[in-house]
């Protein structure tokens, strides 16, 4: 699989685009699958752990340049610490608040993130959580969350190449 691998970013969102219908297809499927959510699970993270390895998010930083980086109480007072700042100063400085059907939330102000630099996290040990833990592959019932890997097929060089691996593992038929 190492040269199968696809890591640039152009290429990614033009093949997410060309297989969205294809993408939403194999959602069904696996949403339908007789396979048990855990064996689907161990497929996931067995899979995410080979393709990580081969793939360097500093090469990329994607996800830091284009998502919407969320911020818990608890990630303001961590950054803000960090940086000497109060959470006053730091809130007025990077947080933007948003309402939507869901609530109102706080996130960072801007894209891409104030704190890349070079592709590199220079609040690396102190980011938010919503940073640690995305993509959210690792995570367990990978089946009730293949609505959001569909949108980060084209965000994330790891997603990507961990769902096309998972089509031809469950064996998936393709349309062409």
């Amino acid at each position: 699989m190492p040269d199968s691998l696809i890591r640039d970013i152009k290429v990614i969102q033009r093949t997410a685009k060309r297989n969205e219908n294809e993408d939403f297809r194999f959602r069904t499927f696996l949403k339908m699958s007789d396979r048990e959510s855990s064996e689907i699970d161990r497929v996931v993270h067995k899979t995410t752990e080979r393709v990580w390895s081969q793939i360097d998010c500093k090469t990329c930083a994607n996800c830091c340049k284009v998502l919407t980086i969320n911020l818990e109480e608890e990630d303001i007072e961590r950054l803000a610490q960090h940086l000497e700042m109060s959470v006053g100063d730091f809130t007025e400085r990077y947080v933007a608040e948003t309402k939507d059907f869901e609530g109102t939330f706080k996130h960072i102000v801007s894209k891409p993130c104030p704190f890349l630099e070079n592709n590199l996290c220079t609040v690396y040990e102190h980011r938010p959580d919503v940073c640690r833990g995305y993509p959210y592959l690792h995570k367990d019932e990978f089946r009730s969350r293949t609505l959001a890997m569909i949108q980060r097929v084209e965000e994330c060089p790891i997603v990507f190449n961990v769902w096309e691996s998972l089509k031809e593992q469950f064996r998936f038929r393709r349309r062409r």
